[in-house]
C-alpha cells in the first residue's frame, strides 16, 4: 500500500479482529484503561501546524498554540491559524504561562468573557 493510502476493506477487517481478539484474551475492560486527561493526539497536532483544518480537542488546541508562540509566532497569526479570537489566544497564551510556573489551574478558569 502507498503511503498515505487507505488499507483494503479485508485489511480492515482483519486488523478489527485481531485488536477484539487481543481484548478478549487479555480480559481487557474500558475500566482497565481510563482515559488519560493530559493526552494530546500529536498527529492532530503537526497536521494543523502543516496547515490542515481540523477540530481540536483543548489540549491540542493548547499544544498548537504552545508552539507556534515558541517558534516565535504572534497572537495574531495563531489567532488566525487557529480560528480563536485574539483575546481567546492571549487568555490561553497567558494560562499557559501560568501553569508553567506553578499554577495548575485549567485553562478554561482564565478564558476571557465573551462580549455579545
Amino acid at each position: 500500500m502507498p503511503r498515505g493510502g487507505t488499507a483494503c476493506g479485508p485489511c480492515w477487517e482483519h486488523a478489527i479482529r485481531n485488536d477484539e481478539r487481543f481484548v478478549i484474551e487479555a480480559e481487557l475492560t474500558i475500566a482497565d484503561q481510563p482515559p488519560d486527561p493530559g493526552y494530546v493526539d500529536e498527529v492532530a497536532v503537526r497536521r494543523t501546524l502543516d496547515g490542515e483544518v481540523l477540530p481540536l480537542g483543548a489540549n491540542e488546541l493548547d499544544e498548537v498554540i504552545r508552539r507556534m508562540h515558541r517558534e516565535g509566532a504572534s497572537p495574531t497569526a495563531i489567532s488566525e491559524m487557529t480560528g480563536l479570537r485574539y483575546r481567546e489566544v492571549r487568555a490561553r497564551l497567558h494560562a499557559l504561562a501560568s501553569r508553567a510556573v506553578g499554577n495548575t489551574a485549567p485553562i478554561e478558569a482564565h478564558k476571557t468573557p465573551q462580549v455579545a
